[in-house]
């Protein structure tokens, strides 16, 4: 959560009074200090004098009233005049003592609360002015807003508009004089909201071109598309020119904007605005301004906004209000061991000068964590110049390699009920940040019955989609009835995936897929080394999907969606012999939904939904699973499989535990679980035989109830366990099945 607080100044410029009578005899005084009028509504202090300047200007003064008073003494003259000048430099002492102090409260309030310091340095020829504090947060969400001085850009698509007002006629003849207490009475006429202070000269903003200062070159590193020039503004490069831009932009009874204001709803801010036209001005308006234009735009923004009330004398009424994006200062880099700071910058694509867009640099902090090797985090600091933040990245990494073993029970009866794997996964393989490769090998209780390898190769693209490159070979040889027969399979996948990332209005994290699969599913069946059926369909299927995960307030959610297509053209025959009435033809859907619900003290429910729908009968690779493990447990693997059909499962979790290590000094974290579960199965075409449930028919039903555990020891090792008796079924299948599963990694 952002907090914002709100500071607006309105300060009064030095003067120099005529002084005719006093310029005589070498008797000049350059210059009289008149008090600054600051206003806080959050910390620090804002005015045409710096602290720093404040710790000086008493001295100074001190030394010049001694010399007015020998004056006073030597030309009796000049002494009406003189004693004037005298009281309005005392005068001036006691209110530059009095912001002294206010400073050195303001100090130690910020010190006391925490509290952000302005971003941006202030140089002595450029006026300090306020920026909004904001939460110490090393997330995104909690960033300091920036400096008055910081380079505006427009919206896209403005550029013609704001050409036209650049070339507006000159206002009315006015000139800027000293602000007195007259400079804020009267009433708001009119309000307009600039990205920049244009009550003074202004130089023109320089655009940006990432594609032109990208300094990545051609390293293989994802940047989420071409970023479009940024529109520049006019250059205001006298008073007068500033002047006739804000008479130009000016509305009178109306809320105006300059164009590119660093804000998503603009109308929005002005109907907000609207109310305080009309109103009697006073410092308290303006600060009642000030606060409702911040916190609009901190709720309706992508930037770094600083927003505030510049020194201004009101022209007929107008009123102007700042909106100033921040800029990009420099971008540091600590902590990280196994990426370098060339490839960590690489990945923002945000570059110095650029105004500071939150939301693009959650995006490239989110692609940066996709690793599960590395957490990337962000701060800001004040940066060298006026309106400047400094990027910060923060990183806790390791080295991107993971080499792991297993061990489950997920088998079958004939082929084995063990499955043993092992494997490796390598990030930012081949020195692309973002990609990965994953090898993995299995087999069952012998590599004879039961062996197969599984690549996978993940790499971002330059748009910061992902492509995936699958291949799978596997193959068995599992003997039946005492080794009489034997079943032979040698199956091949290529596949290939493309990953999109959603933005815009879709929720956070939401993705779409498309992708190719080609699989042939080699099956034989032989009778003392002859072969009695043999059939190899080969599969050519295309398919379409998307996640969508959001959270509401009772806890998370996931939903995933697949339309899968085979255009056929291929052997029918081939399908018919591995399913009878299969074609190479068909339709899938697929949805999953999952549910938690956060319970009182650390409980939680599960639930999942699994379900799919086919237009036809399919042959068994493209099946859905019912029963099994990661279905209806307390059934093995291959007791039921469906053209058609659904699993719920029901969960009630308990919260984890720490639980001693036997002879370590570390804790494992276990968590309960009591379950139920349910499978409804739809065969297409004929009625078939389930000969595990012993059933003929096209709808079949299993359920089973629960419980198990989940034990991590720690980083590298973790143990499942869950135990399902089946509540349907034939007295022929076990009553209970207990599913085990062990993973170490290093």
């Amino acid at each position: 959560m952002k907090t914002v607080k709100t500071r607006i100044a309105m300060t009064v410029e030095r003067w120099q009074p005529s002084m005719n009578g006093v310029a005589r005899g070498r008797r000049y005084v350059e210059k009289f200090v008149v008090p600054a009028l600051a206003l806080s509504c959050g910390i620090g202090l804002s005015a045409r004098v710096s602290a720093e300047e404040l710790s000086s200007a008493l001295p100074h003064d001190e030394q010049l009233l001694r010399e007015l008073v020998e004056m006073h003494d030597r030309g009796p003259r000049d002494s009406e005049l003189l004693q004037r000048a005298i009281d309005l430099i005392q005068r001036d002492q006691n209110e530059i003592q009095r912001l002294r102090n206010e400073v050195a409260a303001l100090r130690g309030k910020s010190s006391d609360t925490g509290s952000a310091i302005p971003i941006g340095s202030t140089r002595e020829s450029e006026p300090a002015h306020p920026a909004t504090a904001t939460s110490r947060n090393a997330d995104v969400a909690g960033v300091r807003s920036g400096g008055p001085d910081s380079a505006a850009v427009n919206a896209p698509g403005r550029s013609s508009e704001k050409t036209q007002l650049g070339m507006a006629p000159p206002a009315r003849s006015a000139t800027h004089g000293n602000p007195t207490a007259g400079d804020i009475s009267g009433t708001v006429g009119s309000i307009t909201l600039a990205a920049r202070d244009i009550t003074r000269a202004q130089p023109e903003s320089a655009p940006t071109d990432d594609r032109a200062t990208n300094a990545c070159g051609a390293r293989p590193v994802a940047l989420q598309g071409p970023t479009p020039l940024a529109p520049t503004f006019p250059a205001l490069g006298d008073q007068a020119a500033a002047d006739a831009y804000r008479a130009a932009l000016a509305r009178a009874g109306e809320v105006s904007a300059e164009p590119g204001l660093p804000t998503t709803d603009i109308e929005g801010l002005r109907a907000k605005l609207a109310q305080f036209v009309g109103q009697p001005v006073d410092l308290e308006l303006v600060k009642k301004i000030s606060r409702t234009a911040t916190e609009y735009v901190a709720a309706h923004t992508d930037n770094l906004v600083n927003v505030y009330v510049p020194p201004q004398k009101l022209r007929d009424g107008n009123l102007v209000v700042v909106l100033a994006p921040a800029k990009l200062g420099q971008v540091r880099t600590q902590g990280q061991k196994h990426i370098s700071e060339h490839d960590l910058n690489c990945a923002i694509r945000l570059r110095p000068g650029d105004r500071v867009d939150l939301k693009k640099l959650t995006d490239d902090l989110a692609f940066l964590n996709t690793s599960p090797w590395r957490q990337v985090s962000s701060s800001f600091t004040p940066g060298t110049e006026a309106g400047e933040a400094d990027l910060v990245l923060q990183t806790v990494d390791r080295y991107p390699l993971r080499v792991y073993g297993s061990w489950d029970n997920t088998g079958t009866p004939l082929s084995g009920l063990n499955r043993w794997r092992t494997g490796l996964n390598w990030g930012d393989a081949f020195g692309i940040v973002g990609s990965r490769l994953d090898y993995s090998v299995a087999m069952g209780n012998t590599p004879k019955r039961l062996l197969d390898h599984t690549l996978l190769f993940t790499k971002p693209t330059s748009y910061r989609d992902t492509l995936t490159f699958t291949g799978n070979y596997s193959s068995s040889d599992v003997p039946i009835e005492d080794g009489l027969f034997h079943s032979k399979g040698h199956n091949v996948q290529l596949g290939a995936q493309w990953t999109h990332v959603l933005g815009g209005p879709a929720v956070p994290g939401s993705e779409v897929t498309a992708g190719f699969e080609y699989k042939r599913v080699g099956n034989e069946l032989l009778f003392n080394g002859s072969s009695q059926t043999s059939s190899a369909p080969k599969l050519y299927q295309f398919y379409a999907g998307a996640q969508v995960p959001w959270i509401d307030r009772l806890g998370s959610n996931s939903l995933n969606f697949r339309f899968t297509f085979a255009p056929g053209y291929n052997s029918d025959a081939d399908f018919n012999a591995a399913r009878a009435g299969a074609e190479s033809d068909y339709r899938r859907v697929n949805l999953t939904y999952d549910r938690y619900i956060n319970l009182p003290a650390g409980f939680s429910l599960h639930g999942r939904f699994n379900g799919q729908w086919a237009n036809g009968p399919i042959i068994a690779s493209e099946q859905l699973q019912i029963s099994g493990a990661a279905a209806v447990r307390g059934y093995r693997e291959d007791v039921l499989l469906a053209d058609s059909g659904y699993v719920v499962n029901i969960e009630a979790l308990t919260p984890a535990i720490a639980l001693p290590i036997p002879y370590t000094s570390s804790a494992g974290q276990l968590q309960g679980v009591l379950f139920y579960d349910f499978g409804h199965a739809f065969e297409r075409g004929e009625p078939q035989q389930n000969v595990a449930l012993n059933e003929i028919g096209r709808k079949f039903n299993i359920a089973s109830a629960g419980f198990g555990a989940r034990f991590n020891i720690n980083q590298n090792v973790s143990l499942k366990a869950d135990v399902g008796w089946r509540l349907r079924g034939p007295a022929s299948l076990p009553s209970y099945v207990v599913h085990g599963s062990l993973v170490v990694a290093y």
